[in-house]
């Protein structure tokens, strides 16, 4: 099992990867099973409601102008959509944590994501409280509108909590 960082970057270890899979969550068909030593990277934070779970929100990098500008279209918008994205600088170069993405998952399903052999933490104080703030919204949305059946991550959450009682 990991050491959890606070605001530290984090991998999924086969566990994890088995337990989406079990779940069918969408998050799944994103990922490159046969690859997950090194990508994809994801920013943990813990649950208020049981310190064994964790949000897990994917980390991307912007590829192209239109992907950018999708982006910054949604976070300048009025809507739920402002609250999809936040970008933050690691290591020099500009990642966008894709909060609209998050899933649920226990700490035993992660690994440090590590540079030199040290974890990665986000050091931007306001990027921290605007994720945390953006998380807190989006977790408010999917529990209050059962259409977002592509995201179960409100029930994902409930099953880690109940399976640690």
């Amino acid at each position: 099992m990991c050491t959890l960082v606070s605001n530290g970057l984090y991998k999924l270890n086969q566990i994890g990867i088995e337990f989406l899979i079990q779940n069918r969550c969408q998050i799944v068909n994103n990922l490159e099973i046969n690859k997950y030593d090194s990508r994809p990277m994801y920013y943990a934070m813990k649950s208020d409601k049981d310190e064994n779970v964790l949000y897990l929100l994917p980390l991307t990098t912007i590829r192209s102008k239109s992907q950018e500008n999708r982006i910054d279209s949604c976070l300048m918008s009025k809507g739920i959509q402002k609250y999809y994205y936040e970008k933050v600088k690691i290591l020099g170069v500009q990642r966008v944590v894709k909060i609209s993405s998050v899933f649920a998952v226990s700490i035993n399903m992660i690994e440090e994501w590590t540079i030199n052999g040290t974890i990665y933490v986000v050091k931007n104080r306001n990027k921290i409280v605007s994720i945390q703030k953006k998380l807190k919204v989006m977790l408010s949305h999917y529990a209050s509108n059962s259409s977002h059946s592509e995201n179960h991550v409100i029930e994902l959450r409930n099953q880690l909590i109940n399976k640690n009682r």
